[in-house]
């Protein structure tokens, strides 16, 4: 079976793809990235049995490859009983080599659009701005949503990377446009190479007590959320 899972919501997609391969109880699970791969290797590594006889689950990451028609027929050649989720980090098109061959690779479409994305990069902003009252005022419409607190804190995440990418000079941020840029170097005059580690350290803390079940979600993400006000 074939799942062309993609959309911008890629905590609901891994979440989604984990489960699927939970279900499927295969003993044999590989990941590529398509752009670094032939179509040819592609057809290797499908046809390639686990040391055990079982059918394998393949995850191929599809977000930067535009598309070739000589990867669908290889995976409309695909033997059955494999389990491959194509997986993109952005909405896929319908001018799409993949969805474009949906019905001759019989594969299943599943976006995962992100819902209420303008409150959630409203509140990304004002948090690294250090606008506490604005912070916990789009928190609280997100919570009204019931919108779950690890896409907050993955979007927290995000809006940490974005910020470290500044403070450090990293190329991306070099490369990025203008409209992030500006916005990014109004965020970083708060903080300083030092705040970024320490965010980031706390920031394992909190995720490995979540996961020991010391904090539940909701309070891990107000934590973060105070790290970042009360840095510096």
């Amino acid at each position: 079976m074939i799942y062309i899972v993609h959309g911008e919501d890629t905590v609901k997609s891994r979440a989604l793809i984990n489960n699927q391969y939970k279900k499927t109880e295969k003993s044999s699970k590989y990941e590529f990235n398509l752009e670094d791969i032939s179509s040819k290797e592609l057809k290797t590594h499908l046809s390639s049995n686990s040391l055990f006889g079982d059918a394998s689950f393949f995850i191929l990451d599809i977000t930067k490859v535009k598309g070739d028609e000589e990867y669908v027929e290889v995976l409309e050649k695909n033997s059955t009983s494999n389990t491959i989720i194509l997986y993109s980090e952005k909405s896929l098109t319908k001018t799409n080599v993949f969805l474009k061959n949906i019905d001759k690779l019989q594969a299943k479409n599943i976006e995962n659009k992100i819902e209420h994305s303008e409150n959630i990069f409203k509140f990304v902003d004002v948090l690294f701005l250090k606008d506490r009252s604005k912070t916990y005022k789009e928190y609280e419409n997100l919570l009204k949503a019931d919108v779950d607190p690890f896409y907050i804190s993955s979007m927290i995440y995000y809006g940490l990377r974005n910020v470290a990418k500044g403070i450090f000079k990293s190329p991306s941020f070099e490369n990025s446009n203008s409209f992030t840029k500006s916005k990014t170097l109004a965020q970083i005059k708060l903080f300083n190479e030092q705040d970024i580690i320490n965010i980031y350290n706390k920031t394992y803390k909190l995720e490995k007590d979540l996961k020991l079940g010391i904090i539940d979600p909701d309070l891990m993400v107000t934590m973060t959320i105070e790290n970042v006000l009360n840095s510096k």
